[in-house]
């Protein structure tokens, strides 16, 4: 389906945004290795949360690119 520039403007965006959660929640998974056991798992529900909002925005850039949703003009 064609899409108009701001939709995949908005597409592209989320696609980047779940690459960089998806890199944050690697940095702090080897820093999970380096903490005190009592600290880790803190850190260990940041990087669950991190995983969980880069597979949400991946499905919706998907939505995007289905065209199931549009930036409105």
């Amino acid at each position: 389906m064609l899409r108009n520039r701001s939709s995949e403007e908005v597409r592209v965006t989320m696609v980047e945004m779940a690459f960089q959660h998806e890199a944050q929640a690697v940095v702090l998974e080897r820093a999970v290795l380096e903490l005190p056991p009592g600290l880790s798992g803190e850190v260990a529900g940041v990087v669950e949360l991190l995983r969980s909002q880069a597979a949400t925005l991946r499905a919706l850039a998907e939505r995007v690119q289905d065209g199931g949703i549009a930036v409105l003009q």
